[in-house]
């Protein structure tokens, strides 16, 4: 391999590292502009949620902060059937 291929494969390993690095910050900050908008709740609370992970204990909660901030209404329709169900039987409310 001559000198000027391996600088330019080792530009664009540096390349490709930066591009990493700024896509982390990104998410990093957009994590921190959710939690300034106060949903107190994050992908990982609807992951565990879908995957059946959370106990019933939690779900009230995650459908309360998701009926707070609104998201309720606001994703798929199963979350607002859901809200609505919750809120019905006295286990959340608006």
């Amino acid at each position: 391999m001559t000198p000027e291929v391996y600088d330019i494969q080792m530009d664009r390993k540096a390349e490709m590292w930066m591009e990493a690095q700024e896509q982390k910050e990104e998410r990093v900050k957009a994590q921190k502009k959710t939690a300034e908008k106060g949903r107190g709740y994050d992908v990982m609370d609807l992951m565990a949620f879908e995957d059946g992970s959370m106990d019933e204990d939690d779900v009230v909660v995650l459908f309360q902060k998701l009926i707070d901030c609104g998201d309720a209404w606001r994703l798929q329709g199963f979350y607002g059937r859901t809200a609505m169900a919750l809120i019905e039987a006295g286990l959340c409310h608006r």
